[in-house]
């Protein structure tokens, strides 16, 4: 629940227990920017295993979420999931000792997905993305942008793919060819909220 959301919430609750006279609980409208923390928080959970507020418990979630002054953390990597883990510790042990080390416990993220989320948590609604600029986002387009950080990972993979002969002079043109095709080389300026906020 986005922190204007929680706000109304008891700004409700407590006009309909001031004895109003009404039955039920009280209705609020949390809006669109709701909306974006909302898809903000599944990101980060789809992203980081867990949503940005699971370290915090109980009653003193909501306190943290309502505060302008926490900031929610955004780390540039992440574990592998267990499967992946798996999968990694199973081709370090079975590769031979000269071939490339196995993809390690940790995943380097890229700055743009960064971006989206921290775009979508900002904790001041009239700063926090809107839904169009979410859809003009780099990561939500369906064009390719890529950052430095993918740009050195895509590289590296080239040349562990060079190392097990998986690339020759014959069927480097074709793979360039491949690639630019399927690759927008946009440049891109991460997001900027509308307003002041301290979650930035």
């Amino acid at each position: 629940m986005a922190p204007e959301a929680i706000q109304k919430a008891r700004r409700s609750a407590g006009g309909a227990a001031g004895g109003g006279g009404g039955v039920g609980a009280a209705v609020y409208k949390a809006g669109k920017p709701s909306d974006v923390w909302s898809l903000g928080c599944i990101l980060y959970q789809m992203v980081y295993g867990r949503t940005p507020f699971a370290h915090i418990s109980g009653d003193r979630k909501l306190e943290v979420i309502t505060d302008p002054k926490h900031q929610i953390a955004f780390p540039a990597k992440r574990t592998l999931d267990e499967q992946r883990l798996r999968e990694a510790e199973e081709a370090e042990r079975s590769s031979p000792p000269s071939s490339p080390p196995a993809q390690p416990a940790l995943e380097e993220l890229d700055d743009i997905l960064l971006d989206c989320m921290r775009a979508s948590l900002l904790y001041g609604a009239s700063s926090r993305a809107t839904i169009p600029q979410l859809l003009s986002h780099p990561f939500v387009r369906d064009d390719v942008t890529l950052s430095r950080g993918k740009l050195r990972q895509i590289v590296m993979r080239i040349q562990a793919y060079m190392q097990q002969g998986g690339l020759t002079e014959e069927n480097v043109g074709e793979m360039a060819e491949r690639l630019m095709t399927n690759l927008q080389l946009d440049a891109w300026t991460p997001f900027v909220g509308g307003g002041e906020d301290s979650r930035k």
